[in-house]
């Protein structure tokens, strides 16, 4: 079985998917792999847990890596350009609500949960990355008490959706969530200036 790291082949990496990952693991160092597939298909994360005894288990796999730091800031980035366009959508939904406009409001409350999320994800990853040296968003805040102002804010919208509460739904969209999103874009670029 061929094993390529970054396009280049490893030598003496065995033929289990097992052997493999522990040659990457060795060649790698401390980069993060980013990719694995196995004959052009991707690697389902339970083989990485338990990886098959398969033997070979596949003619050819191929990992990418790629640098800690650099990972962890592009994954900051993104993730406060992604709050960014939530703030517009969180914007129009308010102004539909205000409207009258439901169905419309609606869909968008799936794309900024979903979002948020992913805003979140990308922030615990960071975080567990050992690379970021989170920085006191203000007023004395620490990332525990400004993870759950997100939580009760974006609780507050779901209520609000559950009981029908339309007038609330749009002050949450257009203040609350608002400022949330005002504090993170700003917190998400500041953590990234920290990374090395």
């Amino acid at each position: 079985m061929r094993v390529l790291l970054d396009g280049t082949e490893l030598t003496g990496a065995g033929t289990t998917l097992g052997s493999a990952i522990a040659a990457v693991r060795r060649a790698a160092g401390d980069r993060f792999v980013i990719e694995a597939t196995a004959d052009g298909a991707a690697i389902v994360a339970e083989h990485f847990a338990t990886p098959p005894e398969r033997d070979p288990y596949a003619a050819e796999v191929h990992f990418r890596t790629a640098d800690p730091a650099s990972l962890v800031r592009e994954t900051l980035a993104e993730a406060a350009d992604r709050v960014s366009a939530l703030r517009a959508i969180q914007s129009e939904a308010a102004r539909a609500v205000h409207a009258g406009r439901l169905g419309e409001t609606l869909r968008d409350i799936g794309v900024v949960l979903e979002g948020w999320s992913t805003v979140r994800r990308a922030l615990e990853l960071a975080l567990a990355s050992g690379l970021v040296n989170a920085p006191q968003p203000g007023s004395g805040e620490d990332v525990e008490s400004v993870v759950q102002g997100l939580v009760e804010r974006l609780s507050e919208l779901k209520r609000a959706i559950g009981v029908q509460d339309w007038s609330g739904l749009g002050d949450v969209l257009a203040y609350d969530l608002d400022e949330e999103a005002g504090r993170w874009s700003k917190w998400l670029v500041e953590m990234s200036r920290t990374i090395p």
